[in-house]
């Protein structure tokens, strides 16, 4: 059932193989994308042996290629190829088709960049039917009539038709091995990959909830905090379950609004005790302190560092095995106070030189004896 065999020598690129396609299909076309090389998976890390227990995940994903020839098979079939006017305009359509599919996450064309090269004179379903009309030229208003009735096919071309095409036939996700770069799975390899891994995770990490679903309606809907989603991010071996705590169920709040304010208590505390957090860091601004208090405290005499070892590990499971029992308990301690007051305001910077101001919203935690202002409004949490 593997979907696709990736062999190194055989490194065809997607200009070429979207040639090859549209030559067959009675079209010259020639086109460059940004992102042309195939999807091949990289060697094994040192931890060889403990990999080969794992699926590879990028050896069962469709190149860009692959499903390149598969969704312009459709278009070709489905849409009428007088639609397009011309040979030339169909070659352009295929091209921005290819560059759609190999986009990166977050990236996405404009409209704009869609029909750069397309030429409305080549399409007659949008000249005019009568001679006299062709001979005396058109109105500015049937131009723009034109373009926009243009610009529905083309939104309504890879918004509903390819978009939809690629969801049912693709599962689409990014990895964590390639960062921000987009693979394809075909659904049902993808449903056979993760129904073991699903089980797993249901019968290990996460608990069933033992109800009918009536009973557990009832109690979802009785608990503040709701409940979230989970997919599964392909690494280079394995799978790393992710949880979107952010997304927001039918009814209610998402988790991560519900924990805000637990989350600037915690803020709080941190910033009152760094001396808690070891040598943890919460962002790159953060590093530079600690490596200059690090290098003071091991400068030798002479001022200079001894010999150093780095050692790189990586805890296996790590979240998945935290002891949630010990994790409130120390919750417990890290916590100052029973009273903690929610402070929101806004900010209003004013710009240099005229012009509207920026608003920000803010809201930081105090404990509920420290705070003394009389005009801000407090949560008491």
């Amino acid at each position: 059932d593997v979907l696709t065999e990736v062999q190194a020598g055989d490194q065809h690129h997607l200009h070429s193989e979207a040639a090859n396609f549209a030559t067959q299909a009675g079209v010259d076309i020639s086109i460059e994308v940004s992102h042309t090389s195939l999807i091949v998976p990289h060697g094994a890390s040192q931890a060889k042996r403990h990999a080969q227990a794992k699926p590879r995940f990028i050896d069962f994903t469709c190149n860009f290629t692959e499903v390149y020839r598969f969704v312009a098979s459709v278009v070709l079939t489905v849409i009428p190829r007088d639609i397009w006017g011309s040979k030339k305009n169909l070659k352009v359509m295929l091209s921005h088709i290819a560059e759609f599919i190999s986009c990166r996450r977050y990236e996405s064309p404009t409209l704009h960049s869609l029909l750069q090269g397309f030429s409305i004179a080549d399409c007659d379903w949008l000249m005019p039917i009568s001679a006299k009309a062709q001979a005396h030229g058109q109105p500015a208003s049937d131009d723009l009539k034109k373009r926009e009735l243009l610009n529905e096919l083309v939104y309504w071309l890879f918004d509903s038709f390819i978009s939809s095409l690629l969801k049912t036939t693709f599962y689409i996700t990014e990895s964590g091995a390639y960062r921000n770069q987009v693979l394809y799975f075909r659904q049902d390899d993808w449903t056979k990959l993760c129904t073991p891994l699903f089980d797993r995770l249901s019968e290990g990490t996460f608990a069933k909830l033992d109800y009918s679903k009536q009973v557990a309606d009832t109690v979802m809907k009785a608990r503040q905090l709701g409940y979230s989603y989970i997919r599964l991010l392909p690494k280079d071996t394995g799978v790393r379950p992710i949880v979107n705590l952010r997304r927001k169920p039918k009814t209610g709040l998402s988790i991560n609004r519900v924990l805000q304010n637990a989350f600037q208590i915690l803020s709080y505390e941190k910033a009152n005790q760094p001396d808690l957090l070891g040598a943890s860091v919460f962002g790159l601004n953060e590093v530079y302190a600690k490596l200059k208090a690090f290098r003071q405290r091991n400068l030798l005499p002479n001022q200079k560092l001894p010999k150093l070892y780095f050692v790189k590990v990586d805890v296996r499971a790590a979240f998945d095995t935290i002891d949630q029992v010990k994790l409130i308990n120390i919750l417990h301690e890290l916590l100052s106070t029973d009273d903690y007051a929610i402070r929101r305001w806004s900010e209003v910077n004013i710009m240099e030189g005229g012009g509207d101001g920026r608003r920000r919203y803010m809201k930081k935690a105090k404990p509920q004896c420290k705070i003394l202002c009389c005009f801000a409004v407090y949560d008491l949490v």
